[in-house]
Parts: C-alpha cells; sequence; structure tokens
C-alpha cells in the first residue's frame, strides 16, 4: 500500500520497521565503538562488528522487500 505521506523512501509501511531496527542496532554498535575506544579494545574489532551491522541492515531491508513483493 502506497502510504501518500512521504512515510519512507519506498511508499510502503512494512519497510520502516526492519529500518528501525537495523538502525537501532547500528547506532548501539556505535556506542560500542566509542566505549571499546576508550577502553583501549582493538579498533579492527570494532570496525568487524560495524560492518556486520552494516550487513545485517541490508539484510533487514532485502527481506523486507521481498516481503512486500510476495504480498
Amino acid at each position: 500500500m502506497m502510504s501518500g505521506n512521504g512515510a519512507d523512501a519506498l511508499g510502503d509501511e512494512s519497510i520502516v520497521l526492519p529500518m528501525a531496527l537495523a538502525a537501532s542496532v547500528s547506532f548501539w554498535l556505535l556506542v560500542a565503538f566509542v566505549v571499546a575506544a576508550v577502553a583501549g579494545v582493538s579498533s579492527a574489532v570494532v570496525l568487524g562488528l560495524l560492518g556486520g551491522s552494516a550487513l545485517a541492515a541490508g539484510l533487514a531491508v532485502v527481506i523486507a522487500r521481498r516481503i512486500r513483493v510476495a504480498q
């Protein structure tokens, strides 16, 4: 269904929740990066986590698009 209010870039409300979850995961990993940097943990480990977060966010969007197409 089209929202008509510009709620999201795809015009479908079903994509909003996965994108919000992905943004939340990314935010908390960023917080973890800052905490790890202060604690002296290797930045390579934290950058790996951030890369995994980006991959998870992309995967969440792809899954939401497939669900939207299947409906």
